[in-house]
């Protein structure tokens, strides 16, 4: 048969665009991130570059571009993002694309990440509020040599908990949870968990059991940030009361893999509010339980996870 270039053109999207870029390559052949909770494979694409904002050495590395649109409230866009094996990653957010060069423009650095190796948590920074029903690009730029698929699920995200009359119960069995789209929200002062600011915090509550001391405990503790603040670090306050009236007990920090934080003289029967809050902001996941806690009746108030395509 014989095809018009128009025809032939559309014959071959699907590897190749027209300016004859495969996909991700440029902004304007980027990946659209369906942000639905499915996790997909996304090839890294062949274009060279190198980091503008992580401390990375070495060789040029490979970028590749992705695309999504934030709702109408907006809600925070959380991307949890992998590699498939452990490479270095930067990953910065433009709020514009130049179509005739196919390059980013408006490079939004306080949403920038340095993931050291190669996973983590991507949200938008909440110092640079995105706009309801805007595109927005995101350039990943993986480590040179890097030849295999980034894997990424996105959604749209507001957590419960970054409040405190959201907290979520604990017990002694550890909760998977993260602080990625949490927000200093509007319950304390930062010297009430021995931190200079707030950025991220996440709140947790449960009930004595016995006379004693309590101690909550964050394992399995990854995190990620910008350029050198990829601190794995917690500011912890514990306090009783009612939420809009809390009375401080005690805080504490502490960094690595684990950090636990404890509060004594306590009475069986008192339910404790916990606030956790990350250094620099930084983005974490991990598991939360307490010890010296009671099991309380629950209900299922939020359910999170993600679907494989």
């Amino acid at each position: 048969p014989v095809y018009s270039m128009k025809n032939l053109c559309l014959i071959l999207a699907v590897v190749w665009s027209c300016a004859g870029f495969a996909q991700g390559n440029n902004c304007s052949t980027a990946y659209s991130l369906t942000l639905d909770e499915v996790c997909r494979n996304y090839a890294v694409s062949t274009t060279g570059h190198t980091c503008d904002f992580c401390p990375y050495s070495g060789s040029t590395g490979k970028i590749t571009y992705f695309s999504f649109t934030t709702d109408n409230d907006p809600q925070c866009v959380l991307i949890d993002i992998a590699a498939e094996s452990i490479v270095t990653m930067e990953i910065i957010l433009y709020d514009k694309c130049d179509a005739e060069e196919a390059s980013p423009e408006g490079g939004l650095f306080n949403h920038g990440m340095c993931m050291d190796e190669g996973k983590g948590i991507w949200a938008q920074n909440l110092f640079d509020n995105l706009l309801p029903n805007t595109t927005y690009f995101i350039r990943v730029r993986t480590q040179n040599g890097y030849t295999g698929n980034l894997r990424i699920c996105g959604k749209y995200y507001t957590p419960q908990n970054d409040i405190c009359a959201g907290a979520t119960s604990v017990g002694s069995t550890p909760v998977s949870d993260h602080n990625a789209c949490h927000t200093p929200g509007p319950d304390i002062l930062p010297d009430l968990v021995c931190a200079i600011t707030l950025e991220n915090t996440a709140w947790y509550t449960y009930v004595v059991q016995s006379n004693g001391t309590s101690t909550i405990t964050l394992d399995n503790i990854y995190c990620n940030n910008g350029n050198g603040n990829n601190s794995n670090g917690f500011q912890i306050g514990f306090f009783t009361g009612s939420c809009g009236s809390l009375t401080p007990l005690t805080c504490n920090t502490g960094a690595g893999g684990t950090v636990t934080a404890s509060a004594s003289g306590l009475t069986a029967g008192t339910r404790i509010y916990v606030a956790v809050d990350g250094y620099s902001g930084s983005n974490c996941s991990y598991t939360v339980s307490a010890s010296n806690a009671a099991v309380l009746p629950v209900r299922i108030k939020e359910f999170t996870g993600w679907k494989s395509a």
